[in-house]
């Protein structure tokens, strides 16, 4: 791992409580904060009050609320969890993604945002692509970002409580507000129910048809129109029932070590959630973190199995140039935008539950002149969700693959007043009412074989399927 990199963060400003609650803060005390907030604050479009809690589950707490509008992000090196219910702001649009999209974004959540509340965040993401998004993403929009009304943070043994308001006129709006919403909070829930019964799966597009579409983008390899592509596929579950976006969120977190685990519900109904290792970046006052994750083999059944497989992996040819391809486009995109970029001096593994990757790391300061948004724009889509040459490689899939991504394999996490941080949103899925839609998708280069490409997305699906199947649950 490579030394960090010095840094500075500016001076921040919290707002004092002296509040020291039970279960929830004390409800006339809390508002008299923010009010305190506000007239401390004139300047600022928005203000958080942070009080100290006792020790809650924080998937149990959020269990249990019944807000339409949900949010969840557990960060994959600490291991701090925020668990979010409804919005005191939302920045949302249909503009897809592209390299002059994100700054306007960013724009907007820094205006919001300053150093008085070093702990605010917007929560959210953006679309992979930049095909319209058609439903059930139209909910999520090409970007959506939201500023929780209340959120738990748990970090270690300690737990915090806050409020996030907007200033409104006339100036009691969103006190009055804030006091109807924390009426509806409600203590930790026992753990959430099991899931309905499964009914059927579909494979889109379903496994003959995908080969012929690893056959397809080999040949296009071949005529030289890009080097690599990375072809997804789908499962469409459908249960019985509305799966609980809660006890989807708990089974999950039960086998996401090592990874980010995040949930985004803009609606009752409507749930994006996923167990990523991969980041895309992360910000802190202008030091930049960033990494190449690619090539994959399963996990072994016994521990010499599984270090005979890393093995493998880290002496494949063809393993080594897919991950070559991102590792490449990391290194000179940050080379760009940073004046100081150190790199890990050999390539490593990453375990997860039923996968294992390579990976190298990179580390910088960003250049004067450059913001995270210039990071984020330079990055997205790397290599290993997208393909290279990234332009012809994306044109093909626009083309060829069965379906919309919609914001699988796009960047999804957070924003504060100088830091930030995005993972990138695969080993995730959809939930639409009945139904959940799992996406998994493998890098094709030259001498890739079909039938493996399939497995290998077989593997990674494998960590929402196994805990899906749980309980006798079968899938046909």
């Amino acid at each position: 791992m490579v030394e960090p990199l010095r840094h500075t963060r500016p001076t921040t400003r919290r707002v004092p409580s002296s509040v020291t609650p039970t279960q929830l803060p004390d409800k006339s005390a809390l508002l008299g904060l923010i009010r305190q907030a506000f007239d401390q604050l004139p300047g600022a479009p928005c203000i958080r009050v942070e009080v100290p809690v006792p020790l809650v589950e924080a998937r149990a707490w959020l269990a249990a609320q019944k807000a339409p509008i949900k949010t969840y992000w557990r960060d994959r090196d600490t291991g701090c969890e925020k668990a979010a219910v409804g919005a005191a702001d939302i920045i949302t649009g249909t503009n897809p993604p592209d390299g002059q999209a994100f700054k306007p974004v960013f724009d907007q959540l820094r205006l919001r945002l300053s150093c008085a509340h070093p702990e605010m965040r917007y929560y959210g993401g953006w679309a992979f692509d930049s095909t319209p998004a058609d439903e059930p993403w139209d909910k999520l929009g090409a970007y959506r970002f939201v500023l929780p009304r209340f959120e738990l943070t748990i970090k270690g043994r300690r737990a915090v409580f806050a409020c996030n308001a907007r200033r409104k006129d006339p100036c009691d709006a969103e006190t009055n507000e804030i006091d109807c919403q924390f009426d509806q909070l409600a203590p930790p829930a026992p753990r959430p129910p099991a899931l309905p019964t499964l009914i059927v799966r579909d494979d889109l597009p379903p496994r003959e048809l995908w080969e012929r579409l690893v056959d397809k983008a080999l040949q296009a390899i071949n005529r030289r129109e890009f080097e690599k592509v990375v072809l997804a596929r789908q499962v469409k579950l459908r249960y019985a029932a509305p799966p609980n976006v809660s006890t989807l969120l708990d089974l999950l977190a039960q086998h996401a070590k090592n990874a980010y685990l995040f949930v985004f519900q803009p609606a009752e109904g409507i749930a994006f959630l996923g167990a990523t290792p991969e980041r895309l970046y992360k910000n802190l006052g202008g030091y930049i973190k960033s990494e190449a994750l690619a090539g994959t083999r399963p996990r072994g059944e016994s521990v010499t199995a599984d270090v005979n497989l890393g093995q493998d992996l880290m002496h494949n040819a063809k393993e080594l140039r897919e991950h070559a391809f991102v590792a490449d486009r990391v290194r000179n995109v940050l080379g760009k935008i940073c004046s100081d970029l150190r790199t890990d001096h050999a390539l490593s593994l990453i375990r997860l539950h039923r996968c294992q990757h390579l990976v190298r790391r990179f580390e910088g300061i960003l250049a004067n002149g450059y913001v995270d948004a210039d990071a984020l724009a330079a990055l997205h889509p790397t290599p290993a969700v997208g393909g290279h040459p990234d332009a012809p490689a994306l044109e093909w899939l626009r083309q060829n693959e069965p379906f919309h991504r919609g914001w699988y394999a796009g960047p999804v996490g957070w924003v504060g007043h100088d830091s930030s941080e995005f993972a990138i949103a695969i080993r995730s899925g959809l939930v639409c009412h009945d139904t959940l839609t799992l996406y998994a998708g493998a890098g094709i280069v030259a001498g890739s074989v079909p039938s493996t490409e399939w497995e290998e997305t077989e593997s990674k699906l494998a960590a929402f399927l196994d805990v899906l199947t749980q309980n006798d649950q079968k899938t046909r």
